[in-house]
């Protein structure tokens, strides 16, 4: 099988995610690293008519590996082969996790604001770069777009608190922390949206309604809930291949 895949890297990408997936228990994520190495290095082997797919899925490979090298240069050539500058905004972020942030920002500076707020996960993208660039208002601004294109997407909250709790924007932090507030609705059944409610109360001092949010969340009937248990409550899980630059605990 792996003989096979030296030579064709499109199977190369099969077995890549026959593992992602778990279909080949005796491999783990790690075993992707050489995977990805290889099919990139074949990727001219490829048939041009395949190429687009086969970048695609070489892309989100790669960063299911952690090779942010790779997975940028497949965004950047998936650009340049589509004409579809939206897969620039991936770009940019994989060479924002490579430490070259001013690349990024040249790329996001380069972009429209209709594909920076195409849909809630470029707006998130969009500002993780504002946010390293140290551009906070417009941070918090394509945050706030986000939320109005999709209000549901738990990763706009938990970057919007922690871009509210940086000294740089400590005077508009009680502001910020409202407009979420305002936003969730009390009584939601999203637990991930709960549990940011509760984080934005309990930073602005409301403690008793902050305690009641993370009962609801971690707790059923007052037993407090098991680790494969809460996974199952984490909208988040769901969410992961978007950036979340402020690492603010989730549930």
């Amino acid at each position: 099988m792996f003989k096979a895949a030296e030579k064709n890297p499109l199977y190369t990408l099969e077995i890549g995610f026959e593992i992602l997936n778990s279909k080949l228990p005796l491999f783990n994520e790690l075993s992707l690293i050489p995977i990805v190495e290889n099919a990139f290095e074949k990727a001219k082997q490829v048939p041009r008519d395949q190429r687009e797919d086969f970048y695609l899925n070489l892309g989100y490979l790669s960063n299911a590996a952690g090779n942010k090298k790779i997975s940028a240069e497949c965004w950047n050539k998936l650009s340049l082969l589509t004409g579809n500058k939206s897969y620039y905004m991936n770009y940019a972020i994989d060479l924002l996790s490579l430490g070259e942030k001013e690349r990024a920002g040249l790329i996001l500076n380069e972009l429209p604001d209709s594909i920076l707020m195409e849909n809630e996960r470029t707006c998130s993208m969009s500002a993780v770069i504002y946010k390293a660039l140290g551009q906070y208002s417009e941070a918090r601004a394509i945050l706030e777009k986000g939320l109005d294109i999709s209000p549901t997407f738990s990763l706009l909250y938990s970057n919007l608190i922690g871009l509210a709790q940086l000294e740089e924007m400590r005077d508009f932090q009680q502001e910020i922390l409202k407009s979420i507030i305002d936003r969730i609705d009390i009584n939601t059944d999203n637990y991930n949206l709960r549990y940011f409610r509760g984080i934005a109360e309990s930073l602005m001092g409301l403690i008793a309604s902050a305690a009641d949010q993370m009962l609801f969340c971690f707790f059923n009937k007052e037993e407090s809930l098991n680790y494969q248990q809460m996974r199952q409550r984490d909208a988040l899980k769901d969410e992961t291949d978007v950036s979340d630059c402020w690492g603010i605990c989730r549930i």
